[in-house]
């Protein structure tokens, strides 16, 4: 070998997010923002703000992050749906 170390195995488990709320900003165009933490919300709003003055930004207020799930929005439940029975 010349020295150099491999890269070794990738993770397997997914990254976790921390608790706390997010900003996406991204360039028009592109297809996936980039996120950015505040530990507040007033700290979330002025990064929204920042961004937001830019002309070729885009900024999604994502919202609050709190032990893996999103507490601002409400995700559709997975599932089999339950047939309904006709009353005869």
């Amino acid at each position: 070998m010349n020295g150099k170390k491999s890269a070794g195995r990738p993770a397997t488990k997914p990254a976790r997010l921390k608790n706390g709320f997010y900003v996406g900003v991204k360039n028009k165009g592109m297809a996936t923002p980039v996120m950015m933490y505040s530990p507040t919300r007033e700290g979330m709003m002025l990064i929204a703000q920042r961004y937001g003055v830019f002309p070729e930004k885009e900024v999604i207020v994502m919202g609050e992050h709190k032990n893996d799930k999103w507490v601002d929005q409400e995700q559709p439940k997975r599932g089999r749906k339950k047939k309904e029975v006709a009353e005869n």
